[in-house]
């Protein structure tokens, strides 16, 4: 479940990642 939690929370940084560097 850990695993899982971190998984997304990865995802979820490169979407912001991702949306720094449109900005």
């Amino acid at each position: 479940v850990q695993e899982r939690s971190q998984q997304k929370m990865s995802t979820a940084a490169i979407f912001v990642k991702k949306l720094q560097n449109l900005a």
